[in-house]
């Protein structure tokens, strides 16, 4: 947070430091078998922009989230579950499951489906299998299941200041 957190003139150098480290990453094959997550805490809180906007307010409460999957998801369903999730609403209870949910797979390789078939062996912990929607929402839901494309602020435990839904 450094480089972004009290001054709004910074984060160019953070993104050429950014782009160097993947590239660094990418050359030496560290991204084979790595999540990779770039996030924030919050959106841009320090211009006029940001404060004095109804955009710029949106903007502020709605921190930024990127991921990339390793390799080994790309041809599974979890990835096509994760693509089609991208623009639905989500929450930080959501990553937590995701990573939970990640490193389930990740010691048991055999959860990796293919979307081709070959593969037919599904998460079976009733952790990340239940459709109970009340439960669910309490807990949050892995990107790499099915999340609801009408998915209210309400289900997703999202405090009303911060809904996406709200104009």
């Amino acid at each position: 947070s450094s480089y972004t957190h009290d001054y709004d003139t910074i984060p160019v150098n953070y993104d050429l430091k950014l782009k160097e480290m993947l590239e660094f990453f990418e050359q030496n094959s560290y991204l084979e078998n790595t999540m990779f997550i770039v996030m924030s805490d919050h959106g841009s809180r320090l211009t006029p922009y940001s404060q004095e906007t109804n955009q710029g307010l949106f903007e502020r409460n709605h921190p930024f989230l990127s991921m990339r999957l390793p390799k080994d998801f790309w041809n599974t369903e979890y990835y096509k579950n994760a693509i089609e999730n991208r623009n639905k609403l989500i929450s930080h209870f959501d990553l937590y499951k995701t990573l939970r949910h990640y490193l389930q797979i990740s010691k048991n390789p055999g959860l990796l489906k293919n979307l081709n078939g070959a593969k037919e062996t599904k998460c079976r912990e009733k952790y990340f299998s239940t459709s109970n929607s009340v439960i669910r929402s309490y807990r949050g839901q892995s990107i790499f299941e099915k999340i609801p494309q009408n998915r209210s602020c309400e289900e997703a435990l999202i405090p009303l200041t911060y809904c996406n839904c709200n104009k």
